[in-house]
């Protein structure tokens, strides 16, 4: 009778045990999901800034193309105005080409500002690009951290029960044992 009453105060410390062992592990568990859900949320901020600064830059792609489109018609109607005034006196003609050539470096200087604006809008994509890989390469050690620690708990809870839980507890994590790698085999 003794021995039974040992035996049965033996299996609730167990138990008691085991339950706070379970509970740990939730918890930490718990907190490794809220944590890939503020990550996760990191990440669609990133996403979103990204998409800003793609429109941002096709926005000013869009406008340098106007803008060079423009210029491409006015050099077309300056050529086409000195084509027809060629007939005219040479005062005429002089006047055109040095209307032409200030028109020139009118677009000159506009392309050089032009490229500078690129150029800039290029490496400020460069530069966010490199935080965006650099944010994702930590999220994912937080993971793998978080998966170590998982499967690290997984283990101690297996071999606990293997030392001091009952046959129907060790038979359970045998069945889970197989169950888990009937899956992932399939």
């Amino acid at each position: 009778m003794l021995r039974t009453n040992l035996n049965t105060v033996l299996i609730v410390l167990v138990l008691a045990l085991l339950g706070v062992a379970g509970l740990e592990t939730y918890s930490q568990i718990q907190r490794g999901r809220q944590d890939l859900g503020t990550q996760s949320q990191r990440m669609g901020a990133f996403e979103k800034q990204n998409k800003k600064n793609i429109e941002k830059l096709q926005n000013a792609q869009r406008q340098l193309l106007a803008e060079l489109n423009t210029q491409n018609q006015l050099i077309v109607r300056i050529e086409t105005a000195l084509n027809e005034n060629i007939a005219n006196s040479n005062s005429q003609i002089e006047k055109l080409v040095k209307n032409f050539a200030e028109n020139s470096k009118k677009d000159q200087i506009q392309n050089k500002n032009y490229q500078k604006q690129l150029a800039e809008l290029r490496s400020e994509m460069a530069g966010l690009n490199t935080k965006q890989n650099r944010d994702f390469n930590e999220i994912t050690l937080k993971i793998l951290s978080l998966n170590d620690t998982i499967f690290s708990n997984d283990q101690d809870i297996k071999e606990f029960i293997s030392e001091y839980g009952t046959r129907k507890m060790r038979k359970n994590i045998e069945i889970n044992e197989v169950d888990t790698f009937t899956v992932q085999n399939n």
